[in-house]
């Protein structure tokens, strides 16, 4: 479920400088995550992460800071080397200009709330996160109904850059590289363990039936595989005596089918909900027609 609580709550400053309200800030967290894991029965902690960054105007208000420091130095040292005899230069307007321009600048630096709080907790029965100062998202993984992964570009490959997880109800907590890619992969392999469990039993039990399994742009059934259109193969469609090999990658968000001398079909699926699901029906139906089959 999602609700408002009292995040902020508890003491409104912190001994020791930034350290010690970063310390607080985390003790507050903590207090709040097993305050919600006791009321819904969540069990023990497994672990908690703290993905709140700095807001982009404290950042801005900064920067400004900083070069309206240099433009201070700057005027103050044109007016200390100005030519005996030559025109006066209006090194006092010059300074009134950068004062407003600080007067700006400090309030977007130093104003709270500095930063766009986010906090993760990871518990036996389910995930807490806490948005903003009062907003908590708590989803139990006995309730979990899907969970969406990211595809992302990198420098040399794509990769997986987080996931979204939603309940039966509809709630739902995003985990991406604000928390770290290393939290989000822990994350995504516990839902897909729930998951999986759950789902790929009636989805085989359905090919297996003689009926088509439908998983993103994908149907396989008993004749083959057919794409409906992706971002990389467009559609197609072979039947099962031309399948020489299956290869998924990216938790089955890639897939190439071989067609020895027909050359190779590929398919991109796009992160809708439970997308995932096609590499375990691809791998299902690929036993049973005997045809080989690799993941990575």
């Amino acid at each position: 479920m999602t609700r408002v609580v009292d995040y902020a709550s508890g003491p409104g400053s912190a001994p020791g400088g930034p350290g010690g309200a970063r310390r607080t800030e985390k003790a507050r967290a903590a207090a709040q995550g097993r305050r919600i894991a006791a009321e819904y029965g969540l069990g023990g902690s497994i672990g908690e992460w703290n993905g709140s960054k700095l807001k982009g105007r404290v950042i801005a208000g900064w920067i400004i800071i900083v070069l309206a420091f240099f433009a201070v130095i700057g005027a103050l040292e044109q007016g200390s080397h100005q030519p005996a005899g030559s025109a006066p230069q209006d090194t006092g307007g010059a300074l009134a200009e950068i004062a407003i321009v600080l007067a700006f600048a400090v309030p977007m630096a130093v104003i709270p709330p500095r930063t766009k709080r986010l906090w993760l907790h990871h518990y036996e029965e389910g995930l807490v996160q806490v948005t903003g100062s009062r907003r908590v998202s708590v989803i139990r993984w006995s309730d979990l109904a899907s969970m969406s992964l990211s595809v992302k570009q990198g420098y040399d490959d794509e990769f997986i850059g987080g996931c979204v997880l939603r309940d039966h109800a509809g709630n739902e907590v995003t985990v991406d590289d604000r928390i770290g890619l290393n939290v989000s992969k822990r994350i995504a392999a516990r839902a897909e363990q729930v998951l999986v469990g759950r789902l790929v039993g009636p989805l085989t039990g359905q090919f297996d039936a003689g009926q088509p399994v439908t998983v993103g742009c994908l149907t396989v059934d008993q004749r083959g595989i057919e794409c409906r259109g992706s971002q990389s193969g467009g559609r197609w469609q072979v039947s099962w005596s031309q399948v020489s090999s299956i290869g998924s990658q990216l938790s089955g968000h890639r897939v190439t089918v071989s067609t020895g001398h027909w050359g190779s079909k590929r398919a991109a699926l796009a992160g809708q909900p439970n997308d995932f699901l096609a590499a375990y029906v691809l791998e299902h139906a690929a036993g049973r027609v005997g045809v080989p089959f690799s993941a990575h």
